[in-house]
């Protein structure tokens, strides 16, 4: 039997919680700009326009993104799925789309608590699920 800790991460990742993607660098995703470019290009078009400084997706690049997600988010949610699978081999990724979903509210409020406190986390939740932030709580990226 495996330990708890030599699990997978589990990733869940539902479209109201991909603003917390703005807290993680694509360094700590293990993901490089031209990945990112590659992702978003394959989901939501050219994406010569946002703005990718350094390693990190800038606030206005992830405005943007947001923007386009809200008509794009059939093809995106796969892409991200796929690239986050690809830079972390061992991660169990499981995306749900969740487009018309809500995530505000209590869970909206605990998982923006959640990532300020812990700038690495992934809080994300399908909107059906009711036990999704106890579920995931403390679920990190996997290290790179």
């Amino acid at each position: 039997r495996r330990s708890p800790s030599s699990r997978p991460q589990s990733w869940r990742l539902s479209l109201a919680s991909v603003a917390t993607l703005a807290k993680l660098s694509l360094h700590d995703c293990g993901l490089e700009d031209g990945d990112l470019r590659a992702l978003l290009g394959a989901g939501l078009g050219p994406v010569r326009d946002l703005d990718l400084s350094g390693n990190r997706l800038s606030l206005a690049a992830l405005s943007e993104l947001l923007g386009r997600l809200a008509d794009e988010a059939e093809s995106f949610v796969p892409n991200l799925r796929h690239l986050i699978l690809a830079a972390n081999p061992g991660a169990d990724v499981e995306v749900g789309g969740d487009a018309g979903g809500d995530d505000g509210g209590a869970f909206g409020e605990a998982s923006k608590r959640a990532v300020e406190a812990r700038p690495h986390l992934v809080v994300v939740r399908s909107a059906t699920d009711a036990g999704e932030m106890d579920r995931l709580k403390g679920a990190q990226a996997p290290p790179i």
